[in-house]
């Protein structure tokens, strides 16, 4: 057994969801589980991602699952925690550009 960064271990099968232990079948959508920001070897089925406490990070796609514990109130990882936040060049940017589509329009 391979423990990951929470000191969990994969399932000494693992071909079976880590969080309900079933087979994952070949055509079953198969979600790779990440901390911070590594691969643990745990895979889990969609379906069971809620129950099991795991959630996506926004930019880092639907077929990679995180932790809940290790996703900001942004839905961020740690990898891509604070690319939502725009910084102050980019909000005047956002600003200059709604200000030009309102006085065209």
């Amino acid at each position: 057994m391979k423990p990951t960064a929470n000191n969990n271990a994969v399932p000494a099968n693992a071909d079976n969801c880590y969080v309900c232990q079933e087979p994952l079948l070949p055509k079953e959508d198969k979600i790779e589980v990440y901390e911070c920001g590594h691969d643990t070897g745990l895979l889990v089925h969609r379906r069971c991602m809620d129950n099991g406490g795991y959630g996506n990070c926004r930019y880092c796609g639907s077929f990679i699952a995180h932790p809940l514990d290790y996703l900001n109130e942004a839905s961020e990882c740690d990898a891509h925690a604070g690319e939502s936040v725009m910084d102050e060049e980019e909000e005047e940017d956002v600003e200059s550009f709604l200000e030009n589509m309102n006085k065209d329009g």
